[in-house]
């Protein structure tokens, strides 16, 4: 037994020794403007003195525990309330008719005097591929921003709402967006918005940020994407080759299931009328080769060869890889763009991001850790703890103030 102890102690000794030796070396990729200089001076010590959490090493590790609370919070939320705001069902509907759900975080036990206060500040934030509101990464994120800034988060369609259209989660939904962004800033121009993107939902917001530079609102002042895929081929590449699909599998769990519970909606021939699609010429007689189709898919590229591509009427996937390409993109953004990625990121391989040209536009800032997984950025010798809100708020935090003090008259004054 003092054998057992003695050998406990050796290897609790030595993990604690290589923890205190592992330092958090920060890459910050940059244009030399006061955005990018102003930021490096407030987080730079910030994210040097970030570690991992002693039992979080690995990129595999930090992103499973994000998975693990997602259960762990669906398990309990019935019972007990671990968060200080509710959320309030909005729906907005799209140009094309669809339907969107909007979950709007609304404080808990607000005091009289504040009840009716009214936020100068409004963050849009967009979950990733099939996830939504209900995330336990969007909730945290949440608790931290809903003294400050009114918060709502748009789900994908389908989610949290019946379907309304057969097109499903894709690159094409960066115009639900940027729909929605249009629409919340006309609503509230006297207001302050900012942009908030998780993985998927990152790139959406940099697409529409890059493809539609002059419609984004005067009042929309900054952005943030985390560990967004800049490449959709590469990041399947990554993730369904290297780790048998491992990462992918839930996410085509899901949207299998909001394609099963909207069949109705899915071969709904009202939808193809005018279509040249030869696919679609005779509705009842395709759908149970495409049921079986999708049942046989096994991981969420699969799934896109299946249906995606057909909704989006693409050839194949080859084309729409091309069209989901975001880097295109990334050199024409307007606004201030925080773009934050992890080294250990087991489902975005950190050689597929466009750095040079993220460089190149100087209305974009880049950091990258060495630690933090997909989604991740635990931090805390023993207790986790998320470190990735405190960069995003003193980002928006600095645009602000570059906005409230430039005097010059330069058309991208941040960059002066």
């Amino acid at each position: 037994m003092k054998f057992i102890y003695a050998f406990g102690l050796v290897v609790s000794s030595y993990l604690l020794y290589k923890y205190k030796q592992k330092s958090q070396k920060l890459l910050l990729v940059h244009s030399n403007n006061r955005l990018s200089l102003l930021f490096h001076m407030i987080n730079s010590k910030y994210f040097e003195s970030f570690k991992p959490t002693l039992f979080l090493f690995s990129g595999h590790a930090q992103t499973f525990f994000v998975e693990l609370f997602n259960i762990l919070l669906t398990f309990l939320k019935n019972i007990l309330n671990f968060y200080n705001f509710k959320y309030k069902r909005q729906i907005f509907t799209l140009s094309d008719g669809s339907n969107l759900a909007v979950d709007i975080a609304r404080k808990r036990n607000r005091s009289k005097d504040k009840s009716s206060y009214e936020y100068k500040k409004l963050l849009l934030i967009f979950p990733g591929v099939t996830s939504t509101s209900d995330e336990y990464y969007i909730k945290s994120l949440i608790e931290d921003f809903c003294d400050e800034f009114d918060c709502r988060v748009l789900n994908a369609r389908g989610f949290e709402i019946k379907a309304t259209s057969p097109k499903l989660i894709s690159t094409g939904c960066y115009k639900d967006v940027g729909e929605f962004i249009i629409k919340t800033a006309e609503e509230n121009k006297n207001k302050k918005i900012f942009g908030l993107g998780f993985s998927f939902g990152g790139m959406l917001l940099a697409r529409f940020l890059g493809a539609e530079p002059d419609k984004v609102p005067k009042n929309f002042l900054a952005a943030c994407g985390l560990c967004y895929p800049c490449c959709l081929e590469q990041a399947k590449n990554y993730g369904e080759l290297h780790f048998n699909g491992l990462y992918s599998k839930p996410s085509l769990k899901n949207l299998k299931q909001i394609f099963y519970e909207n069949l109705d909606v899915m071969f709904d021939k009202k939808f193809y009328v005018d279509k040249n699609d030869k696919n679609f010429n005779n509705i009842h007689e395709i759908k149970e080769k495409i049921l079986k189709e999708v049942e046989g898919c096994r991981v969420l590229s699969d799934f896109d060869r299946v249906w995606t591509i057909r909704m989006l009427e693409f050839e194949n996937i080859n084309d729409y890889y091309s069209y989901s390409k975001l880097e295109p993109y990334i050199s024409k953004i307007k606004v201030p763009f925080l773009s934050m990625f992890t080294e250990d990121d087991p489902i975005i391989p950190i050689n597929s991001i466009p750095f040079k040209t993220l460089q190149n536009n100087p209305n974009t800032v880049t950091a990258v850790t060495q630690n933090g997984g997909h989604l991740g950025f635990f931090g805390g010798i023993i207790i986790p703890q998320r470190i990735v809100d405190q960069p995003i708020r003193t980002f928006f935090k600095t645009v602000e103030i570059l906005k409230d003090t430039s005097n010059c008259n330069c058309e991208e004054n941040l960059v002066c």
